[in-house]
């Protein structure tokens, strides 16, 4: 274990595109003047006009037709402006190209709903399912990391591109994860934030929980209830000390960043803002700051009863004997912009430092009961910041805060423990069975779950003997929908296979980060189906919040009191490496954190899976499965001081980006092969020393190719052990890295690799196993793409000694 200070973060680019402006320039000088962007609107609805903060003109960036030529949605393009203009005033867009190598760059892009505005048309339309190139399209646009996709095949970036979804606080968590990108060394440019355009189904699920005002927003004020905006902000982070030497401009600092779950209610905050409160200490322990030393705080404050309450008791929990800076809400002026509201709150924060004064908190007139601290009422104050923080919370009880300030300002040095990271649990929910011994036995068996029929809708791969009354912890979510109790059963196999116990013990110090794909996609039917043919205001309010790919998280947080740093990632096949890297990334420099599990989980529709094939014109070589993986992470040193098990050791990680937005990958998988490189390189090992290697091929000649050209390059006739698990299990979306990482696992532990089968056997060539082999194995690499262009590689270690002292 080394300590290592944690280096600076410095910000040198900003753009915003929101009510209030279509630059970062008017943005801020809108801001503090206090002149605010909600409007009434009666083109939205056709039956009635409502209050809205949208965005009347931004930038048409050059080039977005073309890398898109199937098309995208509003969220990307109001993405693509703000991400323009943030490297601009980064001085990193040189002629419409990087100024840097787009391999060192990384985009982490939050967003709340992504494509959703597509989704708004198909529902008006009456959802025809049959029309097979409208449902192609609008799957492709709607898709959370499609929006990603667009962006980073635009700008040029080839490092790590990441689509973080924790509703309202995506951007703010965008942005947490960035800096750990950077203090890892892994790039040295990240371009983070977030962006939502409006959407009707989303206008119309808020208005159905009854959360809408009936005029424009006054957070803390008489007028209860939020506005709904769009936007999109963005900021570029560097190292500090590589921003200097480069001589940018250097607008600001990230001080620290810290999450949480409440652990309480899907919908509703914790009551007394112990989970805002968490995050808020734990940002100011990460850098290195006292709360007296915070000027100004930019709130959450969505104008919402129990929001805006458990926000000032959570300031004030928080703050304790402290003095309480003024708190302002940006959202008066913007309305709410979900996925993008962390990162304009952030702005913000540098406008009030930049201007000298603080932004109001508009439409106030007085405070309601409950809130009383120094809100800045209706007109902005004249006064210094140096320090501040921005507040983000989210349905699903995902929290974010952020410190930043002022550059010159000198950070005060922050030391960081490095240790490596173990996997110390597994529990798998899978086709093959709700066991990880049952699953692995099926793998060596052969055993199979592809269908024969004819049918697309039968052409799937369910659960196999799930029971919900045996597999999940008493009183935690019986009546939850499936992806979650599949969720939930992983994580307390995980949990139990470490030795942990009762989860909700360690629940403070333990966190949670969730990889997707569809997310809920069962409750995403039902609302679909509720507002179908434009009834909008036929929203169902039960179903509404499972839409949030945070709801998974939050129930599993609820139900096993989780409590620790929160995230949800979302992606193609290759999201459940992704999740792994980031959770290792994190933990790796957090002693703080006793553990951080990782989940992933699918759920089969009768929707989602016809939708889905349209692209392919027929049925696929392999059926589409569902399930859940979990993995229980923690440091070395702690699993040894605990005489806990080491499964096997995250060694090494890394994941690129192809440059193409859709599915349109590079035949020669040059780019997945650079991904496998630096894993390995990180790993601390040389090629030849891996000795297994699970692929994610999928029995589509695309991916399946371009993985054997990688192979062959990489390995030449010395190949290690070489094996695919899809065959067996049916492609899960979100889970399949998982099952391969499981499976590599015990792999490691037994000595014995399964072969591919099925379908996918009749694919592949016969470089990969004919029979389930045996052998002593000690690394093994995971590796595969998504469908819109993201690489992903993890190096595993077998521990040859044993955990105990």
């Amino acid at each position: 274990m080394t300590n290592v200070p944690l280096c600076s973060i410095a910000v040198t680019g900003r753009g915003v595109v929101s009510a209030i402006g279509a630059s970062n320039a008017e943005f801020a000088a809108n801001l503090i003047a206090a002149k605010g962007g909600i409007d009434l609107h009666d083109h939205l609805f056709a039956d009635r006009p409502v209050y809205a903060g949208l965005v009347s003109a931004h930038e048409n960036v050059t080039g977005l037709d073309t890398v898109a030529p199937g098309g995208f949605d509003r969220t990307a393009r109001l993405a693509c402006a703000a991400v323009a203009q943030a490297l601009r005033e980064a001085r990193l867009w040189d002629e419409e190209r990087l100024a840097v190598d787009g391999e060192r760059v990384a985009l982490l892009l939050g967003t709340s709903h992504g494509g959703r505005s597509q989704l708004d048309r198909f529902s008006e339309s009456g959802m025809n399912a049959d029309d097979r190139d409208a449902a192609r399209g609008v799957m492709e646009r709607s898709a959370h990391h499609h929006q990603s996709s667009v962006v980073a095949t635009l700008f040029g970036v080839h490092g790590p591109v990441i689509t973080v979804s924790t509703a309202c606080s995506s951007s703010g968590t965008a942005i947490a994860h960035g800096v750990e990108l950077l203090r890892s060394g892994r790039v040295d440019v990240v371009i983070a934030g977030g962006a939502d355009a409006f959407s009707k189904l989303t206008y119309a699920g808020f208005s159905a929980l009854g959360a809408v005002a009936d005029g424009p927003c006054g957070p803390f004020g008489q007028n209860v209830g939020m506005t709904l905006g769009e936007g999109a902000a963005f900021v570029v982070l560097e190292r500090l000390d590589c921003a200097r030497e480069r001589g940018a401009a250097i607008v600001g600092q990230l001080y620290g960043c810290g999450t949480s779950w409440d652990a309480h209610h899907l919908t509703a905050p914790e009551p007394s803002g112990k989970g805002m409160s968490a995050a808020i200490a734990d940002t100011l322990a990460l850098a290195g700051m006292s709360a007296g030393e915070v000027d100004y705080i930019n709130a959450h404050a969505t104008g919402t009863r129990a929001n805006d309450v458990a926000e000032t008791l959570a300031i004030k929990r928080a703050f304790d004997n402290a003095r309480i800076p003024p708190v302002s809400a940006t959202k008066s002026f913007t309305g709410h912009t979900l996925g993008a509201s962390s990162a304009i709150g952030v702005i913000g924060g540098f406008a009030a430092m930049q201007a000298g004064a603080l932004p109001p908190t508009l439409n106030f007139g007085e405070a309601r009961p409950g809130c009383d601290l120094d809100y800045v009422p209706d007109v902005p104050v004249a006064t210094d910041v140096n320090r501040f923080l921005a507040h983000s919370a989210a349905f699903g009880g995902a929290n974010c805060v952020i410190a930043g300030g002022n550059a010159d300002v000198p950070a005060r040095q922050v030391m960081a423990e490095i240790d490596s990271v173990v996997i110390s649990g597994l529990g798998v929910i899978s086709p093959l069975g709700c066991r990880s011994s049952t699953f692995f036995d099926a793998l060596l068996a052969g055993q199979c779950v592809a269908s024969s029929s004819e049918d697309a809708a039968e052409f799937t791969a369910p659960v196999a003997g799930f029971d919900a009354r045996r597999d999940l912890p008493p009183g935690s979510g019986a009546r939850m929908d499936r992806i979650t109790q599949y969720a939930i059963a992983a994580i307390h196999q995980a949990f139990t296979d470490a030795g942990l116990g009762n989860a909700r013990q360690r629940g403070a110090k333990t966190g949670l980060m969730v990889g997707l794909c569809r997310g809920a996609a069962a409750s995403f039917e039902t609302y679909l189906k509720s507002v179908r043919g434009g009834e909008w205001e036929r929203a169902s309010p039960v179903s509404f919040p499972n839409l949030v790919m945070s709801s998974v998280g939050g129930k599993a947080a609820i139900a096993l009191g989780l409590r620790g740093p929160a995230s949800t990632m979302v992606g193609g096949v290759d999201v459940a490496l992704t999740l792994l890297s980031n959770a290792a990334e994190c933990l790796q420099r957090r002693s703080d954190v006793d553990a951080i599990v990782v989940v992933v989980a699918d759920e089969l529709t009768p929707l989602y899976q016809h939708l889905d094939r349209t692209h392919r014109g027929a049925l696929p070589a392999l059926p589409y499965a569902e399930g859940a993986v979990a993995f229980v992470l923690e440091r070395r040193e702690r699993t040894v001081a605990r005489a806990g098990q080491i499964r096997a050791e995250v060694a090494g990680w890394a994941q690129t980006f192809d440059g193409a937005a859709g599915p349109s990958l590079s035949a020669d998988g040059a780019w997945l092969e650079r991904a496998i490189r630096h894993a390995v390189q990180r790993s601390g090992s040389a090629i030849q020393d891996i000795d297994l290697m699970v692929t994610l091929a999928r029995g589509e000649a695309l991916h399946d190719q371009r993985e054997a050209a990688v192979v062959k390059r990489l390995f030449g006739d010395k190949l290690p052990a070489l094996t695919a698990l899809s065959g067996h299990t049916g492609l899960a979306e979100s889970t399949s890295g998982f099952f391969a990482t499981a499976a590599a696992i015990l792999a490691l532990e037994s000595g014995h690799v399964p072969a591919p089968a099925g379908k996918l056997k009749e694919s592949l060539s016969s470089a990969w196993l004919s029979a389930a082999e045996q052998g002593s194995y000690t690394q093994a690499l995971i590796a595969g793409s998504s469908d819109f262009g993201s690489n992903s590689a993890v190096v595993l270690r077998r521990q040859i000694e044993a955990a105990c002292p």
